[in-house]
């Protein structure tokens, strides 16, 4: 047998372990041997991927169109994800070898090229798990929860693999998180808002949510126990209840091109009607429609779209004021932890989440205004929508 032939057998065993047992695996792979070899184990992963992506996009757009265009644009997303994966794991190379260096570990690229590939293994379970998006919060769930442990895993890497400092990957990881956190929470605040206008009163399957997301809290929060953070860091879900101390005005500059030019659409006597309106229809399901429509029309509205425009409004404008805040807070910061954040492009992130945020709502300055002025009403409508 050729020696330097790939070896199936090991790639099957490395992948489990890797998956299983990481601490174990990444302290005994070679960071040496030639680029062939995690090359090849990159191609295999992203052979994978692109099955499951093809049957995925295969079965959804089939479904619906049906035929040669279904398998078209199956094909085409077979392709797209083997040449996606095989860039991918040198573009994933380069960042790790950039975490790696800054921890002060192993700063050779095919050590790191090697700890990508390894990583990799996550790309088909990621890949097949798509097929949760059929129901938009469980996807997003199950989403968050293969990136949480793809942080876990690479700070494993960095720090066993790759002789990393421990403290820094932890930080490292943390403002990794963070991210990964950001905007995981502004993607279900606006599933949420989209349950209102389209699944009112479902309250059973909102009652499953709740559920799931305790659950993933508690994976959340072990994962985060194993990084060394302390409780206090695990309070973030809530932080975003809390009002901001001013309203951030120089952030707001940051974004001001973004900013709708019509009239304005929030007012507290609009916010607290969808108080009311929440409130009300906590108690229809979704086949109650004539009923629905009398709440709605009791409190001015013509039609179903009015309210989910202003609803979009109120739950956009207070998820952008709330990044918009946490971007002057940034701003604020010591020289350091400015920098810190900026070399993971946090303020970037937040940038972006309050401009998309503000053109989604159509907001204007004044409307930023008005959610900052009635911030507990805001709060007291989320916390409807959560129900």
């Amino acid at each position: 047998m050729n020696e330097s032939a790939f070896d199936f057998k090991k790639f099957i065993d490395d992948s489990k372990e890797t998956l299983i047992n990481p601490k174990s695996y990444f302290a005994s792979m070679k960071l040496s041997g030639g680029m062939g070899e995690p090359i090849i184990k990159a191609l295999i992963y992203s052979v994978i991927a692109a099955v499951f992506s093809l049957i995925w996009s295969f079965f959804m757009v089939s479904t619906v169109t049906g035929g040669l265009f279904g398998g078209a644009v199956g094909i085409a997303a077979f392709f797209i994800t083997i040449i996606g994966g095989i860039i991918g794991v040198f573009i994933a190379a380069l960042i790790i070898l950039i975490i790696s260096s800054i921890c002060g570990g192993n700063s050779d690229f095919e050590a790191n090229l090697r700890v990508a590939a390894s990583l990799m293994v996550l790309f088909p379970i990621s890949t097949l798990l798509s097929v949760f998006k059929f129901n938009y919060y469980l996807g997003e769930i199950v989403g968050l929860a293969v990136n949480l442990y793809s942080l876990y895993l690479l700070y494993i890497a960095v720090t066993v693999a790759l002789k990393g400092k421990d403290q820094t990957a932890k930080i490292i990881s943390y403002v990794l998180a963070g991210i990964v956190a950001l905007f995981f929470i502004i993607s279900m605040s606006r599933g949420a808002l989209y349950r209102t206008g389209l699944h009112l009163g479902a309250s059973k399957y909102q009652r499953e949510l709740q559920q799931l997301q305790g659950d993933l809290e508690e994976v959340a929060k072990d994962m985060e126990s194993r990084a060394g953070q302390s409780e206090d860091d695990m309070e973030y879900g809530e932080d975003r209840y809390s009002k901001p101390e001013n309203f951030p005005a120089k952030a707001l500059g940051e974004v001001q091109e973004h900013l709708s030019s019509g009239a304005s659409v929030l007012s507290a006597d609009k916010i607290q009607s969808l108080i009311d309106i929440s409130e009300e229809l906590e108690d229809y399901g979704e086949d109650q429609s004539d009923e629905i429509n009398n709440v709605l029309q009791s409190h001015g509205y013509n039609s179903l779209t009015e309210y989910t425009t202003d609803m979009l409004a109120a739950t956009s404008g207070f998820a952008a004021v709330g990044s918009l805040a946490a971007l002057e807070e940034l701003d604020g910061k010591s020289g350091a932890e400015k920098k810190s954040a900026e070399m993971f492009e946090m303020d970037k992130a937040l940038k972006m989440a309050a401009s998309q945020s503000i053109t989604l709502g159509r907001l204007t300055e004044k409307d930023l205004y008005t959610v900052y002025e009635n911030w507990d009403m805001l709060v007291e409508l989320d916390r409807h929508t959560q129900k």
